[in-house]
């Protein structure tokens, strides 16, 4: 396995090993120093993990000695692998120091002891490797002839992001988009540099040293090292060519320099000796270089004083500026280098909307925050910040938006455009209403100074304030609020407001149950903002258009709806929106028992960088649904999920607890922990009065929960199910009456309720629970088809295990004789003959499996047999 130095060799290794030794697989690993290596150094290390007992020294340096003692050692590595059944790893790492006996070592041991299960592993850089003697390199080549070979290649500039997202996340904090991008820069593909410069962040933070992402000193020293072994004068090219960035051309370095061509590339061609820098295939000409990586750049420019490095980067933006094809992007680094004020907000600002176009919000915010820092008019700053936070909202890190909103409120307020600060404070509080701060957003909201002749703005801000306190679940306040608002609609002059009051009084009428209302008023709110140019509402109105549909109406409606969001949001580029919209899908696909769609949706939203508790802990609920309804029970997703269920009981969002709850009572129950269950639900259990689809909380409230907890799920399950259109509440409630009436031995009123459930989930395109009522109603065969065509193994290895007694129709199990009677039934026994081999009359077998028909839900021996297919399933 090769790879340059950082790229994730031994983080590899040391998973591969875990794993490994998870299997009863002995790893052991020998390691090479780049100093004060004894001869075969990292062999003897790896004998001595394998507690193998001394061998003999070599006695000579012949051929035919070393390959004597080769032998040896062979040998002794066979006996070891012998007293170990599961077999060895030897993890030979950094060969890049390594002698070239050691090598050969390998080879010999790999070749004489390819029967035996032992797999070496042998690690080594390619930078270093191709600096090395020519015997090492002779060496590696030989060996890589003989050898399966890996290359680990940088990671993308997106996966880079998305390890240092999810660092700061797993440490509980954040950083600004500009400190993100330079460590994702500077790491260059190369997942430990990541983590490096990000621990050199967090140290330089804590010492209150800035944020500023710093090269390990170790990385400093060897870099420094390269770079005096140069002359005076390459030492000072060298630095030129780093003020020019990662990639540079000799043409570009002598415009700016004034070196001799000649001399130049004398120093090109030593410094790509000392792996420093690399020549660069370019199609258009041959003469770009590259540092070897973006750390070795930094520690070179790293050498210059600061006031000579503006002074060079003014420079080379006077250099870019006067070319045929102006690189705006590489003008606006190097005028902010140069700190050119407003000069370089100019260029940052430039970047940042080409940045934009391309959709790399990213780069946008970071380009837009240097602008803002170049700068020193107040109205400039504003519009920045605010064109900062729009990036980074849709950049999906609402954090990030709500400080970038919060600094135009300010730059607006201090020009004195009070209306537009109110406006950017307005759009800071929902910010941190999606964030999950739901107080804090209605208070920041409330706080807001709107004059009392302005119509428009009361009118603006009475809709937000709706908006949370619908949020908040306030729905009563909410409809007062709104229809306060009723009067002010004509003087609004924005239509996006406007859509907006729509919106959110659509979302109130679903809480108070009027569907249809909610309906005509989602119809109106996209006519209306379809003829806006606004990338915002029309997503989110669909988005609490589908979520509608769900609540009170079919799963293929929301999923239609769903899907037309989806390609609205991905035109945008709405990191937030897809994020959203995605997890909703996903919803609406597992409720519909299109597990596979919903599991795909799930890993296409987990790909999506962005900051929303909410959506990330869907994703969690979801997959322990899944993975319960396949029969996985997957503890490391659960302790996921309990924790984040501990965590969140407190919270404002009680949606994130009721979702957690529900699903780990489903998957608590499905594997017969009971109490553990009723554990869930009682620490979701706050949420139960707010709950809405998929009524997991509450169907489980329901049946475990305190009686306390019982009385309230069924008041929330009757309330729910009263709405327009709430035909999945119903099947809950009339699954919820039937549960009762087997608890009361009601058994024909159970199975008319069962079946009326059944019948209610059907119409509303819930499968999965459709499945559920169907063995409730004693239709167990039925039910079992449906879980089968679902892909529910979970469920169907829990039917076809009679053996464990599973209950068919409430309390109904099959007695140990009509066991032994459905055993002879499956094996082709006649009533006669089964009556014969138990000693019974014909009369009574035939009354035994009437009773297991009707238990089983089965009327025919093709259906008990169809029922009972799954390989040692026994009656």
């Amino acid at each position: 396995m090769r790879g340059e130095a950082g790229i994730g060799k031994s983080r590899l290794i040391a998973e591969f090993a875990q794993r490994a030794r998870a299997l009863g697989v002995d790893v052991v690993t020998g390691l090479t120093r780049e100093y004060a290596n004894a001869p075969y150094a990292a062999f003897t290390e790896a004998l001595e993990g394998l507690r193998i007992a001394a061998v003999p020294a070599p006695t000579a340096a012949r051929d035919v000695d070393r390959s004597v003692w080769f032998g040896t050692i062979a040998q002794a590595l066979r006996a070891a692998v012998d007293e170990r059944p599961n077999g060895v790893v030897i993890a030979l790492e950094d060969l890049h120091w390594a002698d070239p006996a050691t090598i050969d070592l390998l080879r010999f041991c790999a070749s004489r002891l390819a029967d035996a299960p032992i797999l070496f592993v042998a690690t080594y850089r390619l930078d270093e490797e191709t600096a090395s003697t020519s015997d090492r390199t002779l060496a590696f080549s030989a060996i890589e002839r003989e050898a399966d070979v890996m290359t680990l290649q940088p990671l993308p500039p997106g996966q880079v992001e998305h390890l240092i997202r999810a660092a700061l996340e797993t440490a509980g904090r954040d950083l600004p988009a500009s400190v993100i991008a330079d460590v994702r820069d500077l790491a260059d593909g190369r997942p430990f540099f990541a983590e490096e410069l990000l621990r050199g962040v967090f140290e330089r933070i804590d010492r209150a040293e800035g944020a500023t992402p710093s090269v390990p000193s170790s990385i400093r020293a060897t870099v420094r090292e390269r770079l005096l072994t140069l002359d005076a004068a390459g030492q000072a090219l060298l630095l030129q060519a780093s003020v020019l960035g990662m990639r540079f051309s000799a043409a570009r370095l002598m415009r700016l320099s004034g070196a001799e061509p000649a001399a130049l590339l004398a120093t090109m061609r030593r410094a790509r000796d000392l792996a420093l820098v690399v020549e660069v295939a370019n199609d258009r000409d041959d003469d770009t270089f590259a540092f070897r990586h973006a750390l070795t750049r930094e520690a070179v420019y790293a050498e210059m004083l600061r006031a000579e490095s503006r002074i060079q980067h003014a420079a080379v933006a006077q250099l870019l500026v006067a070319e045929p094809e102006v690189d705006v992007a590489a003008v606006a680094e190097h005028t902010w280098r140069a700190r050119d004020g407003e000069n370089a907000a100019k260029w940052n600002e430039r970047a940042a909307e080409e940045a934009r176009a391309f959709f790399a919000f990213a780069d946008t915010v970071r380009a837009y925050e240097r602008a803002y820092e170049s700068t020193t008019d107040e109205a400039h700053r504003a519009r920045l910040a605010e064109s900062a936070a729009d990036a980074a909202y849709r950049l999906g890190d609402m954090w990030m938006t709500a400080r970038w909103f919060g600094a135009a409120a300010h730059s607006y307020e201090v020009c004195g455009k009070s209306s537009r600060a109110a406006r950017m404070s307005l759009r800071r509080a929902r910010t941190l209403m999606e964030c999950g701060q739901f107080e804090e957003g209605l208070r920041e909201a409330q706080a807001i100074a709107v004059p009392p002749d302005d119509a428009a703005q009361r009118f603006e801000v009475g809709v937000a304030i709706a908006g949370f306190l619908v949020a908040q679940n306030r729905v009563d306040e909410a409809l007062d609020r709104l229809r306060s608002l009723d009067g002010l609609a004509a003087d609004a002059d924005d239509p996006d407001v406007i859509a907006r009051f729509h919106a959110v009084y659509a979302t109130t009428s679903i809480l108070l149950g009027h569907t249809d209302e909610a309906r005509a008023r989602f119809e109106q709110t996209v006519r209306a903002v379809e003829q806006l140019d606004d990338g915002d509402m029309l997503p989110r109105t669909l988005n609490n258009w589908g979520m509608l549909e769900i609540n009170s109406g079919t799963l293929a409606r929301a999923r239609e709806i769903f899907d037309r969001a989806l390609g609205i949001a991905e035109e945008l580029r709405s990191v937030r929106f897809l994020a959203w919209l995605t997890t909703n899908a996903a919803m609406a696909a597992l409720l519909a028992g299109d597990l596979d769609d919903s599991s795909a949706l799930l890993d296409r939203a987990d790909r999506l960088e962005h900051s929303i508790p909410l959506v990330r802990l869907w994703n969690v609920a979801f997959r322990v649904r899944i993975a319960t309804l396949r029969g996985t029970d997957d503890e490391k997703l659960a302790g996921d999920a309990i924790r984040a269920l501990e965590q969140f009981v407190a919270a404002e969002d009680t949606r994130i607890v009721e979702m957690l709850g529900g699903a780990l009572a489903y998957r608590a129950f499905a594997f017969g922990r009971t109490t553990e269950a009723a554990r869930d639900v009682s620490l979701a259990s706050a949420s139960i009065e707010s709950s809405l689809a998929p009524f997991w909380l509450l169907n489980w409230a329901a049946r475990v929960g305190t009686p306390d907890e019982q009385r309230r799920a069924r008041l929330r399950l009757r309330a729910l199910a009263a709405r327009d259109g709430a035909l999945a509440a119903r099947g809950f409630v009339a699954l919820d009456d039937a549960r009762d009436a087997l608890r009361r031995r009601q058994r024909d009123e159970a199975t008319r309720l069962a079946e009326a459930a059944a019948g209610n989930f059907a119409a509303a395109g819930w499968r999965l629970d459709e499945a559920f009522a169907l063995e409730t109603a004693g239709r167990t065969a039925e039910a079992l088809a449906r879980f089968r065509e679902i892909g529910a193994e979970g469920e169907v290895r829990r039917l076809t295990d009679v053996a464990a007694q599973v209950r068919r129709r409430g309390d109904a199990t099959l007695t140990a004789r009509e066991r032994e009677i459905a055993t002879l039934l499956l094996a082709g026994r006649t009533a006669r003959a089964i009556g014969e081999a138990l000693v019974i009359s014909e009369r009574t077998v035939e009354t035994h499996v009437a009773a297991i028909y009707r238990k089983l839900g089965v009327t025919t021996r093709a259906e008990l047999s169809a029922l009972l297919e799954r390989p040692g399933a026994s009656p």
